[in-house]
């Protein structure tokens, strides 16, 4: 007989499961992109994602050696606060449908520029407005 506790924990497992294979494939886009965009890869960067959630795809990362940190709505106010983060020391800034949720966008990039190194890369991710109008205001976050 499974236990209240034990079907919440393989719940939390599969949730946590699929949470990392979305993670895999977000970090397998965004890899072909640098590589064809910029002929770069992530190996020898060092990697922010600006509204890491869960920290999956931190941890995906982290699976693959590769330096990566985070920050989130807990850790910053996107739209007012510094980015606690030396300037010019990023190489990669990934950033997963969290720019339509701001109203002002002017500190988000102006900090992430800051916080950049020259010849950076910035790679935003948010829902096409042209295709998802109807749906995109379903969140009442979206502005």
């Amino acid at each position: 007989m499974i236990t209240h506790l034990q079907k919440k924990y393989k719940e939390n497992l599969l949730s946590n499961n699929n949470e990392i294979y979305n993670a895999n494939r977000v970090f397998d886009t965004y890899r072909s992109l640098i590589k064809e965009f910029y002929n770069e890869d992530f190996n020898n960067k060092k990697i922010l994602d600006l509204g890491e959630g869960d920290g999956s795809f931190i941890k995906v990362l982290e699976t693959k050696n590769l330096e990566g940190s985070g920050l989130d709505l807990e850790n910053v106010d996107f739209e007012k606060d510094s980015f606690p983060i030396e300037s010019e020391s990023i190489d990669i800034i990934t950033s997963n449908s969290v720019i339509e949720h701001l109203r002002d966008v002017s500190n988000f990039f102006n900090e992430s520029y800051r916080v950049l190194k020259k010849n950076g890369i910035i790679i935003l991710v948010t829902p096409n407005f042209k295709y998802n109008y109807q749906n995109f205001y379903d969140d009442s976050t979206h502005v």
